[in-house]
């Protein structure tokens, strides 16, 4: 729904009412196949004191089309070795035709476990989304965001284990099945 700013509460609102978590550390199973997913979200904001005509308003902050196209650039690292180039994501924001430009531009990325370069790499180590945005002037922003996915614990590899017998267990004395 279009309106006048601040726009600082739209993503945590938005991730909110998702039921999505701003979290740098995750268990496989986060993360593995859609919906769960890694979601790298962020907005683009005019600078101070430039307005315009956008679709949110008459004359107001603005990201004038003069420096569109933006391009994207985005990969995926799984301990210092990409794993996954993101493609999609990929590609250019271009100006508003309507408009003089932008009173904000949100940008979503969404990647999920197994990686499109390297199947077999993961889930688990040291990550790193790496994305890269150039205007026209190819002034920018270069972006890192690191996140973790742990080994499992010892202890819950055997707790998992513990669980694994007992359930056969129960199934062999014929009793039922819980999970």
């Amino acid at each position: 729904m279009s309106h006048g700013p601040p726009y600082d509460g739209e993503l945590a609102a938005g991730m909110a009412s998702n039921f999505l978590v701003d979290a740098t550390h995750f268990v496989a199973d986060d993360i593995s196949l859609a919906p769960d997913a890694v979601y790298f979200i962020f907005e683009i904001v005019p600078d101070p004191g430039v307005v315009g005509q956008t679709r949110d308003f008459a004359s107001g902050p603005m990201i004038p089309n003069s420096v569109a196209p933006i391009a994207h650039d985005i990969d995926m690292w799984l301990d210092g070795a990409r794993v996954d180039r993101m493609l999609g994501a990929d590609g250019d924001t271009n100006g508003d035709l309507v408009f003089a430009g932008f009173s904000h531009v949100p940008i979503i990325h969404v990647a999920w476990y197994p990686w499109d370069d390297d199947p077999q790499a993961g889930p688990n180590g040291s990550y790193e989304i790496r994305e890269s945005l150039r205007d026209v002037d190819a002034n920018g922003w270069d972006m890192v965001v690191p996140f973790v996915v742990p080994e499992p614990s010892p202890a819950a590899i055997a707790g998992a284990a513990i669980l694994a017998t007992l359930g056969l267990a129960a199934r062999r004395r014929g009793m039922p099945h819980r999970t």
